[in-house]
């Protein structure tokens, strides 16, 4: 039985989707409402608070130490911040979505057709940073760990 996770790390999910069209700039994160109350700025002006969610979104990808499972790959930790790092426009600032999309595709050293990506592939990635994020937010929060994926390799015995 899977647990389902909190609403918020939706919320927060939404809000990193909404980043890897435009970026990270400040005048669009401190009008997220879930990335301004996680990082404890709810109370500074937008501007001000939109350049405290950038840092913390950055800080909490910098953090990762541990691999990252994600559509049955086992990501090292280098991989999955290089990813997140592209894909939220903190790297690679000058390329448009698309070509950032296309970087961590194949960062992911996997195929995935573009759109197959943008409409529903980006968004669980992104959720993954997000229970990251709501974690560092909320202790007694644990993401569910996916089971590792099943062997394909066929059996001779």
């Amino acid at each position: 039985m899977t647990a389902t996770p909190p609403v918020e790390v939706e919320y927060i999910t939404d809000e990193l989707c909404r980043i890897v069209g435009h970026g990270p700039g400040p005048h669009r994160l401190g009008l997220m409402p879930q990335l301004r109350r996680v990082c404890g700025a709810t109370a500074l002006p937008p501007i001000q608070a939109g350049s405290m969610v950038a840092s913390y979104v950055r800080a909490q990808v910098l953090a990762i130490d541990e691999p990252i499972c994600f559509d049955d790959l086992t990501l090292d930790p280098e991989i999955a911040k290089r990813c997140f790092l592209v894909l939220l426009k903190y790297e690679a600032s000058h390329a448009s979505a698309m070509n950032r999309r296309m970087t961590v595709i194949q960062l992911l050293g996997r195929y995935y057709g573009l759109e197959t990506w943008r409409h529903g592939l980006e968004r669980k990635f992104l959720h993954l940073l997000g229970e990251i994020i709501y974690s560092s937010f909320n202790p007694d929060y644990q993401s569910p760990k996916p089971l590792p994926a099943a062997s394909t390799k066929p059996s001779y015995a």
